[in-house]
């Protein structure tokens, strides 16, 4: 996730809420503040920690679409990728974006970086209550989601041949088009006014 010295106004609030929001084994992770240009939330990390599960709960939103103008926009949690030179990135989460036409889509979908983005057959709504977890053993993910609101999930455990574990993540972002060159272009965002993480917890690890 690289940063930049500039935030769009247009940059969506991400809140994490959580009556422990990290519980650890080893010594206290870091948290600190910092700036970026595509996305807002909350990340732990400290040199020697490793994270094994990161957890939270949230509401999918529900974007404000116009047509003629493509928007999109990501909630999710993982864990690894924070450092610019992390090369894995184990995230599970939602996205609503905007169509030229001016239709809201809704989809659910993970990823385990370096690889593509897996889009996952389980249709969520705006305004669904949400649950996701990742959890990490060895190069075995465990990915879940579950829309609680309609009483279905999605569950796949995988073999990663890269993980990073040294930092666990709650992000609300404007995704990216990522090219075979190695660029990145960010997307524009969709308005969808607020996110909230609820019950967000990481735990770590020997």
């Amino acid at each position: 996730m690289p940063t930049t010295d500039l935030v769009p106004s247009k940059l969506a609030t991400a809140v994490v809420v959580a009556a422990a929001a990290v519980m650890l084994c080893a010594p206290a992770a870091r948290a600190d503040d910092s700036v970026s240009s595509n996305w807002a939330g909350y990340a732990v990390h400290r040199s020697g920690v490793k994270f094994t599960k990161v957890v939270a709960m949230w509401r999918q939103p529900a974007a404000i679409c116009s047509p003629g103008r493509q928007t999109y926009s990501a909630v999710w949690v993982g864990l690894g990728g924070y450092s610019v030179t992390s090369n894995a990135l184990e995230q599970i989460g939602t996205e609503v974006d905007c169509s030229a036409s001016g239709k809201v889509l809704s989809s659910a979908w993970y990823e385990l970086v370096p690889e593509l983005s897996q889009t996952i057959g389980l249709i969520v709504h705006p305004h669904d209550q949400l649950s996701a977890s990742v959890t990490v053993t060895g190069h075995t993910v465990a990915l879940t989601l579950r829309d609680l609101t309609r009483h279905r999930g999605f569950s796949r455990t995988v073999q990663a041949p890269v993980v990073d574990v040294s930092s666990a993540e709650w992000i609300v972002e404007a995704p990216s088009d990522c090219f075979s060159d190695g660029s990145c272009e960010t997307l524009p965002l969709a308005d969808f006014g607020s996110a909230t993480f609820d019950l967000a917890s990481a735990r770590s690890g020997d």
